[in-house]
């Protein structure tokens, strides 16, 4: 499936909590900017793995809100009088596999916005609602080249390993791309929609955001726990008609529900200003994700549309870095009260404005820190993995699970990402990469029968669901 692409309008004056810059738009900058080298990244992989040894995951939490420190602070690109973000400027997945390895010279301020592929992959045949949540993939300069260098932007490449290992009877644990370098970076942000405050589609001016609640108990007959089942929410507030946290009357999931109202200045908040903006967000919304059997994950309403003045907030972002063999992982989410332990509590200082309202879990290890039960360390994203399913029983390399709809609220980062490789979900094969359901099931070796017809893409699901064919 196709992705869609838009240009951003500038950023609302004050949301990044950043001085704006003055600067003519005909002067506007967008360069790709990478995190400065320093002690803070790449680390030494021999430092992370000592930490995980160790036990010492205050380091690694340490080092996952340098990361956010580094992605979230101002870039020397200015668009429309404002700085945005260093993470921002980074290739899209278009602009790395569509475009392959000569972007253009002069890049707008573009993002590529796609579906999200962890519903898709985990149960494809699932319901078929509307609107969807916004995500898109983003690599930094030496992710991109490399899969350039390598030419991983192109099936056939990814085609010819596969025949030669096939041919050579590779063993199992070699059945692998190269290794990313490890200064290599992907991120996957994700958005909301928040209706402009004049709009007929909001309520009384505001949006209802509703939020996970671990406490929550599991929805009945056996349905995942996306956005839908949730029973806390907030009301977001662009016009800033009330205090913040004046306690409102707001539909949630089909009954009236109390919430606090939030302003947009808690969120790092996107504007669409014009109708060729909205018509772009309609598009992938109305056809291009409900296409796929995604979940409607970014609007509570299926009857509200995108109009110009609506904003997309961010919500959340995966981010993965090469600094170890089997990368790390963190992923950070917006949540109403950022500073609660156990995932707001240790954020520093270096953090600035508007990003210090999300919180962050990391995962750098598939068996550790264990569970209060025993069970293996969980780390997800609820804006992305609350409804991963699975649905129905399923055998996963040789082992048996049960339905479980509460799955994806156990899972993994890393235990997800270990299983990536090429080709992925294809019906035809039975041996293509494809999670099949959630199962935070430990450690997979690299020689685990699981990967026996497949090539390893060292840990990127976005090699294998972008490598592009051949431009005749």
């Amino acid at each position: 499936m196709r992705s869609s692409s838009f240009a951003i309008a500038a950023l609302a004056a004050g949301l990044l909590g950043w001085g704006v810059v003055a600067q003519n738009p005909k002067t506007n900058t967008f360069q790709i900017e990478d995190i400065p080298k320093s002690k803070n990244f790449p680390v030494p992989e021999n430092q992370l793995v000592g930490s995980v040894l160790s036990g010492d995951w205050a380091a690694t939490r340490r080092h996952s809100w340098a990361l956010w420190a580094a992605l979230t602070a101002p870039s020397q690109s200015v668009w429309n009088g404002q700085r945005v973000p260093v993470w921002e400027t980074w290739y899209s997945v278009s602009e790395v596999y569509s475009l392959g390895p000569k972007p253009p010279k002069r890049r707008d301020r573009t993002f590529e916005l796609a579906r999200p592929n962890q519903a898709f992959l985990a149960h494809p045949n699932a319901r078929n609602p509307d609107p969807v949540l916004f995500a898109f993939v983003k690599y930094n300069r030496a992710a991109a080249e490399f899969v350039w260098q390598n030419k991983y932007h192109l099936q056939s490449t990814l085609d010819a390993l596969q025949a030669r290992f096939e041919r050579e009877k590779t063993p199992i644990e070699e059945r692998s791309i190269k290794p990313f370098p490890n200064d290599a970076i992907a991120l996957k942000p994700v958005f909301w929609l928040v209706k402009n405050p004049k709009s007929k589609q909001s309520y009384n001016g505001l949006t209802v955001l509703p939020y996970w609640d671990p406490k929550a108990p599991p929805p009945p007959g056996g349905v995942t726990p996306d956005h839908r089942t949730w029973q806390q929410c907030v009301a977001v507030d662009p016009a800033g008609k009330f205090k913040p946290g004046t306690e409102v009357q707001v539909p949630l999931n089909g009954k009236m529900v109390t919430a606090k109202t939030v302003p947009l200045t808690r969120f790092y908040a996107i504007p669409l200003r014009d109708a060729a903006e909205v018509a772009a967000v309609k598009m992938f919304a109305r056809e291009l994700s409900s296409a796929g059997g995604e979940q409607e994950r970014m609007i509570t309403d299926p009857n509200q549309l995108p109009e110009i003045g609506d904003s997309i907030v961010f919500l959340a972002m995966h981010t993965t870095t090469k600094e170890m063999d089997n990368w790390t992982f963190q992923t950070f989410y917006w949540l109403p009260e950022p500073d609660a332990p156990p995932y707001g509590h240790d954020r520093p200082a270096s953090i600035k404005g508007v990003w210090r309202n999300y919180v962050m879990c990391n995962a750098y290890s598939m068996v550790s820190p264990r569970e209060p039960d025993g069970g293996y360390p969980i780390c997800f994203n609820p804006y992305l993995e609350t409804d991963l399913g699975p649905t129905k029983a399923i055998t996963l390399s040789g082992k048996q699970y049960g339905p479980d709809p509460m799955a994806g609220t156990r899972s993994n980062c890393m235990n997800c990402h270990n299983r990536a490789g090429y080709p992925a979900f294809d019906d035809a094969n039975p041996f293509s990469a494809n999670m099949g359901g959630v199962a935070n099931d430990g450690y997979r070796p690299p020689n685990d029968p699981y990967f026996q017809k497949m090539t390893k893409v060292d840990f990127l699901w976005s090699v294998a669901l972008h490598a592009v064919k051949d431009k005749p």
